[in-house]
Order: C-alpha cells, then sequence, then structure tokens
C-alpha cells in the first residue's frame, strides 16, 4: 500500500501524546511536515520525531497546505483556526483529519463540509 504523506498543523500535547504514537503505529502513515506559529517551538517539535519540513509565523497554514509533498493535513491547532486550515487544504487538494470540535458553529461545519464535498477530498 501506498505511503501517506502527512502534515500536521500543530504541536501541542494532542498532537505529541496522541497522534504522534498513533502514528508510528500505521506502517503508511508518513510525517514529512510540522506546521505552527512559533519557530522555536515547530523545531523542537520537529526535531523530536525526526520530521523534516517545518513551516512557522504568520502564514504556516498556508505553507504546509501547499506543500507538495503533503497528502494529508493533520489539525491540531486551536478551535478558532480550523475553518481557514480546512479551507486551506481543500483548496490544495489535500486530504482533511481534524481535531475535535471540527468547528466553532454548525453554519462553519456546513462551510467546511461544503468544501471537502467540492474538492472530492476527505
Amino acid at each position: 500500500m501506498k505511503k501517506l504523506n502527512i502534515g500536521l498543523l500543530g504541536y501541542g500535547f494532542v498532537q505529541r501524546e496522541f497522534h504522534m504514537p498513533s502514528y508510528k503505529e500505521i506502517p503508511e502513515a508518513n510525517i514529512v511536515a510540522v506546521g505552527g506559529r512559533t519557530k522555536e517551538a515547530v523545531k523542537e517539535f520537529a526535531n523530536s520525531f525526526g520530521i523534516k519540513s517545518t513551516y512557522s509565523g504568520e502564514n504556516f497554514i498556508e505553507k504546509l497546505c501547499k506543500d507538495p509533498k503533503v497528502d494529508v493535513v493533520d489539525i491540531g491547532i486551536p478551535n478558532f483556526l480550523h475553518k481557514k486550515a480546512v479551507m486551506s487544504a481543500t483548496e490544495n487538494g489535500k486530504h482533511v483529519i481534524c481535531e475535535k470540535p471540527l468547528a466553532r458553529n454548525v453554519e462553519e461545519a456546513k462551510v467546511m463540509l461544503r468544501a471537502v464535498e467540492k474538492t472530492g477530498v476527505i
């Protein structure tokens, strides 16, 4: 089976303690990038897990979502950024894994669902 190249948005507790150990159990999962606001924290997380590509600063979401190596974007950033991340991922043809809650309200969730359906990603 083809490996899926995963880009992580976020480097906090959930990514570190839950997502990364889970990905290590999935032979088809290949973590290729991590992004977050703080450059030092992103680099530290990447070094801890042997992740080569890092994105930080104001446009870290868009930068990671445009990375041609990334097939799937794992969204583990603050809830108010989920919609922005889903929209950027789908616009770039990336599949999405989003930490709960998906959205802050029903309307945001509907917008994200339409974006996923329109682009044909999962």
